[in-house]
């Protein structure tokens, strides 16, 4: 009887713990459509005022739980949060010092929150509080996708021929269609990552299989060849990395692929581009004119950039000084959006803390972890990986791999600690018997 009372008080536990999760997880993809809509004011709104009221309380909530994640602040999770903690600090300098202020806060809250979440939940139920938490949004999205064209579907500017065009994309709830894309890449990231270990904790096929479904449909719809590019990038980098006899067949393979498309890129690049135009494909989507924007910021201030989320008051005013009808709030650039929010020391960390991981992912052969990582990293190099402002999607796809490589020491002593209790009681009922 006491048993089952145990039995039954864990369960509940275990069910608020997951509650708590899937309500935060959905808050933070929620930043993707509040930031979308209220990106250039430098007011202090309601906006404002909740990521501001999410982000102190997931802090508070960490800190009076220290005891039960400290073991997570460790050599595989000090990198990131020393990251983050400067960019927080740049707030002191930056152009809105409560806006700034604000904005790091919440990654440094979700960056707690899933130090802490993965010492309190087993991972296939944290990846399956993740997976419905995204699949709500991608589902939502879809469903606006025909019932309301102008929410869900949006125009793009065309830095080649600098005008708008209709593209007819899904950007759903998310206020971009790169963003939904990120999204809906990395659902089927954690599907494709954790598919056997949620099967083995008896989560139902058919609804994992639907919620791949619907992330494919979505990441087509939004016509996202960063997030389809870097899900094929990861995979085989991983793949390579793991299984070494694949590595000639891929560069055998590339190779034969470069003699294809050099003396063809042109007539390639056209097929590719949305606007017809091989300018599209040679310029990134425009993406080198907004790298010269943020290198021009840059050389001004190298040493310690403007503070954190400054990209978005300078850039769009100084191309429309310069002609340039419209350029987008961020450098579209990892390292160049650190760089010029919050300097030298932020570049350093950043290089640093990558390198870190990926070491330790693969000395410890831990390919899941990586895989997850491999496919956040492949983005950076034209979005900002979740650097450009509030926590959102692309800060889970970073956090996540952190949490759970942090807390794999843990894990071990754990197991190390069961496969010992399970010797000794195997000892004692051979003893018994003997007796």
């Amino acid at each position: 009887m006491a048993r089952d009372i145990v039995a039954n008080n864990l369960r509940e536990r275990a069910a608020w713990k997951w509650i708590a999760m899937g309500i935060v997880l959905v808050a933070t993809i929620g930043f993707d459509f509040a930031l979308a809509r209220d990106s250039e004011t430098a007011n202090i709104n309601w906006l404002t005022i909740s990521k501001a009221t999410l982000a102190l309380g997931l802090i508070v909530w960490c800190l009076l739980r220290i005891q039960r994640w400290w073991a997570s602040i460790n050599r595989y999770s000090a990198p990131w949060l020393l990251l983050v903690f400067w960019l927080v600090v740049t707030a002191v300098y930056s152009i809105s010092p409560a806006i700034t202020a604000v904005t790091a806060l919440t990654l440094l809250a979700m960056l707690m929150f899933q130090l802490y979440v993965v010492q309190e939940l087993e991972t296939p139920q944290l990846v399956w509080t993740m997976l419905l938490s995204l699949s709500g949004f991608l589902a939502v999205s879809l469903v606006l996708y025909f019932v309301a064209p102008d929410l869900a579907r949006t125009t793009a500017w065309n830095f080649v021929e600098q005008q708008t065009q209709d593209s007819g994309r899904l950007q759903g709830l998310t206020g971009g269609p790169n963003n939904l894309g990120k999204m809906a890449a990395f659902s089927l990231v954690l599907l494709g990552v954790f598919y056997r270990d949620l099967r083995q904790a008896n989560y139902n096929r058919i609804i994992l299989i639907g919620m791949g479904l619907l992330a494919a449909l979505d990441l087509v719809l939004s016509g996202s060849r960063t997030s389809i590019l870097a899900l094929v990038i990861a995979g085989g980098v991983v793949a390579m990395i793991r299984f070494p006899k694949l590595i000639a067949p891929v560069l055998v393979v590339g190779a034969l692929g470069l003699l294809i498309l050099i003396p063809n890129f042109a007539g390639i690049a056209t097929k590719l581009s949305r606007s017809g135009n091989p300018n599209e494909i040679m310029t990134a989507t425009g993406r080198t004119y907004v790298w010269a924007i943020a290198w021009h910021f840059i050389q001004l201030k190298p040493l310690l950039g403007y503070g954190y989320r400054t990209t978005i008051y300078l850039m769009p005013t100084y191309a429309k000084s310069i002609g340039m009808y419209y350029a987008p709030p961020t450098p579209h650039n990892a390292i160049l959006t650190l760089w010029f929010d919050a300097g030298i020391p932020a570049v350093l960390m950043f290089i640093s803390a990558v390198g870190s991981t990926i070491y330790y992912c693969i000395a410890n052969r831990y390919w899941k972890i990586l895989t997850i990582f491999m496919y956040w990293f492949c983005t950076t190099f034209t979005e900002p990986g979740g650097f450009s402002g509030v926590a959102d999607n692309a800060s889970l796809s970073l956090f996540l791999p952190i949490a759970l490589l942090a807390v794999q020491p843990t894990l071990k002593v754990a197991e190390a600690s069961r496969t010992r209790r399970r010797r000794r009681r195997v000892v004692s009922d051979s003893v018994r018997e003997l007796a």
